[in-house]
């Protein structure tokens, strides 16, 4: 197979971009227009859009993180879809992600009981906690987690850069040195960041898994994007050089180890709290137990864990791409309904899907697509300076 064939492209995941912003910046406007419809609606609405945002917050990170991975241990099954990793998490996404945070820290005090003087003051715990939830101490901590990100990811990029310039193999040596902190401060950062961003949200409840939580549900979000991606383009260059059943089966392994440390840490975290029985911690679950929020709950434990560990088993499915797919599909459609289920119990007694949940999800989700288009369209679709691609292209 010569160069031209190998590097020809006809897949054009930036095309739609223009579309996914008009969508996005629609739909974002009349989030806030149906928020400014009573002051019920108002607070309502920033339910909606957090929910979003940390939705979206995730997907970003995921892509990061498995980013990160991939230069650490320079795997070829990586290769063919570092570049979307590249593109969900790279510095402008990150700019992105962080321009959404604003309109949350500028009503923190309608989300937040530590940003709201009155149930700071009636709340003992609370003034407890005031040295570490306060404004001064969460915009520093905030600052820290998006230039930590942001500038691992701006490194990162400066340093494929260089090397689809120059070829020289430095420059992969040097990103397998500097990605390991990276990961180490990835979890650190994440861990205090969920903990501000969403267990703050109830001043009394506290979780010792949590974070690890995210950070499974993250990875499971991100490379679920990329198998979609990758599969449904399989029969299209220049995915169609390299997309083959060796690939797929270990892009299928790791979604279904991801899957598996989903579970696990749902599991691990509802044990701990069943087990200690301390009323600081078992609101989560009694909140997300009553009504129909329980229904969600086990549409989570067959959707988010079952359907895909017992597909993800099955060799014809990591096999075939278009199956592969379906089933990264289906675990996309199942984050959402996770991060629901993790945010708007803390704001609604009874589960209710809003306009505003709708609009928000897809106001957030336009703008971060329309991102991703833009960072997709900066660079081939494959890292053609490393070697290895061609190594990956032999085996197919």
């Amino acid at each position: 197979m010569d160069d031209s064939t190998t590097h020809r492209q006809e897949v054009q995941l930036g095309k739609y971009g223009p579309l996914f912003a008009v969508i996005g910046i629609v739909c974002i406007v009349l989030t806030w227009i149906n928020g400014f419809q009573s002051p019920t609606e108002w607070t309502s609405m920033l339910h909606s859009y957090l929910f979003a945002v940390v939705l979206f917050m995730s997907v970003t990170l995921g892509c990061f993180g498995l980013m990160l991975l991939q230069h650490v241990l320079q795997g070829k099954w990586g290769l063919p879809i570092l570049r979307i990793f590249e593109a969900g998490g790279g510095l402008s996404m990150f700019v992105l992600m962080a321009v959404f945070f604003i309109p949350i820290g500028m009503y923190a005090h309608q989300l937040y009981p530590w940003a709201n003087p009155a149930w700071m003051n009636a709340d003992p715990l609370l003034k407890h906690k005031e040295p570490y939830l306060n404004w001064g101490f969460i915009g520093i901590r905030f600052a820290i987690y998006f230039l930590i990100w942001g500038g691992y990811a701006w490194l990162m990029r400066r340093s494929v850069r260089k090397q689809e310039s120059d070829g020289r193999f430095t420059h992969q040596k040097n990103r397998a040195k500097y990605c390991p902190p990276g990961i180490v401060l990835l979890f650190l950062t994440v861990t205090f960041a969920y903990t501000d961003w969403v267990i703050a949200l109830d001043a009394h409840w506290w979780s010792t898994m949590y974070a690890f939580w995210f950070v499974s549900g993250m990875a499971l979000g991100a490379v679920s994007i990329a198998a979609a991606i990758s599969c449904l383009n399989a029969d299209k260059p220049p995915y169609s050089n390299f997309v083959n059943k060796n690939w797929t089966r270990d892009i299928g392994n790791l979604m279904f180890t991801f899957t598996m440390l989903w579970g696990y840490t749902n599991l691990g975290q509802y044990l701990i709290i069943w087990h200690g029985n301390l009323p600081e911690t078992t609101t989560y679950l009694v909140n997300r137990s009553i009504g129909h929020w329980s229904y969600l709950g086990f549409i989570l434990v067959i959707g988010q864990f079952f359907v895909p560990f017992f597909a993800l088993l099955s060799p014809t499915v990591k096999a075939t791409p278009r199956l592969l797919a379906f089933v990264a599909i289906w675990i996309l459609l199942m984050r959402v309904v996770d991060h629901f289920d993790v945010v708007e119990p803390f704001f609604r007694a009874e589960m209710a899907i809003k306009p505003a949940d709708i609009l928000a999800l897809l106001g957030v989700g336009g703008l971060w697509a329309a991102v991703f288009s833009w960072n997709i369209r900066q660079a081939p679709l494959f890292p053609t300076y490393d070697p290895r691609i061609l190594e990956v292209e032999h085996a197919h």
